[in-house]
């Protein structure tokens, strides 16, 4: 097992201690930090991306609700004003994450 670590490409050394494996792992680089950024910044973009999307259905089911008269124009207004209530909320919760971990890798 140890060796499988060390001939892994992977920048790893491994040494077998009993029953254990310590692997130590080395420095990030500045580019691999930086990678790292960049990857966790596309991560970030595709949950937003998801977000809305599910803000959007969400919106949709709405109207069509409204369309169909199951709910007044008051209330079309308010639920629409909720869900983008919600939205802003877990934007600020994915940019607190973002900035969390962007710190975390550049420390």
């Amino acid at each position: 097992m140890v060796k499988a670590i060390e001939t892994s490409n992977l920048g790893l050394s491994a040494q077998a201690d009993g029953n254990l494996i310590r692997i130590h792992l080395p420095e990030l680089s500045s580019e691999r930090r930086e990678e790292l950024v960049k990857h966790v910044k596309r991560l970030t973009e595709q949950y937003r991306i998801q977000l809305r999307h599910f803000r959007d259905e969400a919106n949709k089911k709405i109207q069509k609700s409204f369309d169909g008269r199951e709910i007044n124009e008051d209330q079309k207004f308010k639920l629409k004003e909720s869900v983008q209530e919600e939205t802003d909320k877990i934007n600020k919760e994915i940019d607190n994450l973002l900035n969390k971990k962007i710190a975390e890798i550049e420390s």
